[in-house]
């Protein structure tokens, strides 16, 4: 059943269950992530990566989190290493795709993904826009 669209061809806005005032870089959230066509959405864990006082604006940016790992790697692909002390239940990848979306969108926070971990993505981050030294 498709979604409802405004006459501007805009989707009606999504409850969410849980309203947080602002997420953290290195939380991990549920969220309806957007496919690359924009018209579908699949329920799954993101990485936010926006600091808190950009987050505050009601928005915050995030990486794709996919438990697939079987699938043929990406570039800039991320294996969590600590999964279950994020707060996942399996083995996650953070894939280098982005999103910046409405914090009202958000269905809850999972985790946290631990220390170690943030510092690979955030390396990994720089080399796949060619930022790093």
């Amino acid at each position: 059943m498709p979604k409802p669209v405004s006459p501007n061809g805009t989707t009606k806005q999504m409850k969410s269950i849980t309203r947080y005032d602002a997420f953290d870089k290195g939380d991990i959230v549920l969220l309806p992530f957007p496919f690359t066509n924009l018209k579908t959405t699949k329920r799954r864990p993101g990485l936010v990566i926006s600091p808190k006082v950009f987050n505050k604006s009601g928005d915050s940016t995030i990486l794709l989190m996919t438990s697939n790992v079987a699938t043929m790697p990406k570039e800039g692909d991320v294996l969590v290493s600590q999964f279950k002390s994020a707060g996942l239940p399996k083995p996650t990848l953070v894939r280098m795709k982005f999103v910046t979306i409405a914090n009202a969108l958000i269905l809850k926070k999972i985790g946290r993904l631990p220390a170690a971990d943030m510092k690979r993505v955030k390396a990994q981050v720089m080399r796949f826009f060619g930022m790093s030294d």
